[in-house]
């Protein structure tokens, strides 16, 4: 009778255990899918016609279109911008922008700092020359608002060192070269509002496109990396 006894606790025992084993495990495969829907839906989020057209393009990098004075020969913006530099505070410059003769924003940069603008905004591309990354924002011209704020994905490689180089290129639906030679930008489709992005750093080289109403990035290649020496073909 004991045995028995002993023998059925038993066997209850093994089943409980196997019920708690069967919950954890279902329990452990519903996290890890809802874990993969999550992260499948942040990899993928740019507009499929933009990568798309992103994978034909060939990098090129115009370090003449680098840099303030360069910016300031192209801008026709509706209002007027200081820029302030101390030689104390060499690696940095202080941006202001005037509507009319009041003063509306104020933002750091320094010389390499890249902007364009479109109608009543200013764009500029903050980033630093020994660091990596860059952030874009669209300023009101008429308000000193900030419309948007948005940091590129760009060479995706967290580094910050005195001899790390970084530079930027930005256009606003201008023409860009592809790898068979051809514009991929007509003029028609420069109203479609966006802006170009060519980002050169010691951890890679890139391209981004930004939707100019939201700052929402619609495609990104890396075409160089310095983890895997990723490099385009040459351009014919």
């Amino acid at each position: 009778m004991q045995t028995r006894f002993f023998r059925r606790r038993f066997f209850v025992i093994l089943g409980l255990l196997g019920a708690c084993a069967a919950a954890i495990d279902f329990a452990a495969t519903s996290v890890v899918k809802n874990a993969a829907a999550s992260t499948a839906a942040v990899e993928h989020p740019y507009n499929k016609a933009w990568q798309d057209s992103l994978q034909q393009w060939g990098f090129q990098f115009d370090t003449t279109r680098c840099g303030v004075m360069y910016c300031l020969s192209q801008f026709r913006g509706d209002c007027k911008i200081e820029m302030i530099y101390d030689p104390a505070r060499w690696w940095m410059m202080t941006f202001k922008l005037l509507h009319g003769d009041k003063e509306i924003a104020t933002f750091e940069g320094n010389q390499q700092s890249v902007f364009c603008g479109s109608k009543h905004v200013l764009y500029f591309a903050q980033f630093s020359m020994s660091s990596e990354g860059c952030r874009v924002i669209a300023f009101d011209t008429t308000t000193g608002a900030k419309v948007w704020q948005h940091d590129l994905e760009a060479a995706g490689n967290d580094m910050d060192h005195s001899a790390y180089s970084n530079r930027v290129i930005m256009q606003v639906g201008t023409e860009h070269p592809g790898e068979d030679g051809k514009k991929l930008f007509s003029d028609e489709e420069q109203d479609k509002g966006t802006l170009i992005i060519t980002g050169s750093e010691v951890a890679g080289d890139y391209i981004e496109v930004l939707d100019m109403k939201t700052g929402r990035t619609l495609a990104h290649r890396l075409f160089r990396s310095w983890k895997d020496d990723v490099r385009p073909k040459p351009m014919k």
